[in-house]
């Protein structure tokens, strides 16, 4: 099929944004034929599925296929999806399986696999995977970001997560998700309550770790220069561009920019402005809603301000650590609210309104009527 060909036909297939009869894959031959049109068919459940048992049969069988291209064939066809209760019952089963196979498979590409397991493991989100296969996640949760948030935001509850959660409590990697891990706590205790001394332990770990973090990135810089000044004598720049563009190898330096990762935090960072970084660092961040990803400036944080602030609004901090975790926590609503009443001040009105509105929750909504 020629490219012109091709664009007539993707543009008509997404005019027409048919619903897809469920047996159009059920092979990897025919998913070759429609992977250009998959997205712009209707989703299907019965076709996600067959691709999925596909991917998964004949990637165990060692029949030679495109991985990443299935992979990434299945996680842009899912996101179509706006309810996943529709799904096929073994659809999370045979999601684990895919990931699993990734998990332990010997692809060359560091950058390829992490890609994979991620797309994989977000699809994962919000299904139910039974006891075997939580155990196995949780021994992954290092390798990638995005299986750790897929346990911690795990909709249903579990006593091996919970488990886990108490075990890992105090463990630097994860004081970020603070929240996350008390919501665990909760399912099982639904009177635990945070020690104060733990947010305070948690503010100054952030704390050391961004200074360590903008220190190696202003050592980081500080190599760059000078590797950049010593390859400016090796490679002057030359008089006439013009004439070596013709004639001879011009090495310019262009390095890249190192990311600056600071601390997520749940509350205002004060900023120094006197003090500015050279070459500007930025972080990449997920915008959930156009589904790329983001580049954003990152500025040194005033740890003096930051301090104060902090100690400051420890209470308020305290409340509001205990009110998401309450939300996080896999309790239904009636029983959150009764669990919310002690946070619950005039002060905090809008808080409770604004996470009443994002939850859609109209029992919530009219307890806060109440309260008025």
């Amino acid at each position: 099929m020629s490219p012109d060909s091709l664009f007539l036909r993707l543009n008509i297939a997404k005019i027409e944004n048919k619903y897809p009869d469920d047996g159009i894959i059920s092979s990897y031959k025919d998913y070759l034929k429609q992977r250009e049109f998959l997205n712009y068919y209707q989703f299907n459940p019965n076709v996600f599925f067959s691709l999925l048992r596909i991917a998964v049969e004949d990637w165990k069988n060692g029949m030679r296929i495109n991985k990443q291209a299935v992979v990434l064939s299945l996680y842009n066809y899912l996101e179509l999806c706006k309810n996943k209760i529709d799904l096929p019952d073994r659809t999370a089963s045979l999601l684990f399986d895919l990931l699993k196979l990734v998990l332990e498979s010997s692809i060359k590409s560091k950058k390829t696999r992490y890609k994979l397991i991620t797309k994989i493991a977000h699809s994962l989100i919000g299904l139910h995977l039974n006891s075997e296969e939580i155990n196995y996640l949780l021994g992954y949760v290092n390798v990638s970001k995005t299986i750790l948030i897929l346990i911690l935001r795990y909709k249903y509850k579990s006593g091996e997560i919970t488990a886990w959660a108490k075990e890992n409590f105090h463990k630097g990697q994860y004081r970020e998700y603070r929240t996350e891990l008390i919501s665990w706590i909760l399912d099982e205790d639904p009177g635990y309550e945070i020690d104060k001394q733990v947010l305070i332990d948690d503010f100054e770990y952030a704390n050391e770790r961004d200074r360590k973090a903008i220190q190696d990135y202003k050592d980081e810089i500080s190599a760059i220069k000078i590797l950049g000044k010593t390859l400016n004598k090796v490679f002057p720049k030359p008089e006439f561009d013009l004439f070596f563009d013709d004639f001879g190898p011009y090495t310019r330096y262009n390095p890249e920019i190192p990311e600056l990762i600071l601390t997520k935090r749940n509350y205002s960072v004060p900023t120094n402005r006197d003090e500015e970084l050279e070459l500007k660092p930025y972080r990449y961040v997920y915008d959930y809603k156009n589904k790329v990803y983001q580049a954003q400036r990152v500025h040194i944080p005033n740890f003096k301000s930051l301090e104060s602030n902090f100690q400051y609004d420890l209470d308020e901090f305290y409340a509001k650590t205990m009110i998401y975790a309450i939300m996080f926590s896999r309790w239904g609503m009636k029983e959150k609210i009764s669990l919310l009443e002690k946070y619950y001040i005039k002060d905090r009105f809008y808080l409770f309104k604004y996470i009443a509105v994002q939850n859609k929750s109209i029992e919530m909504l009219r307890w806060l009527i109440e309260r008025e």
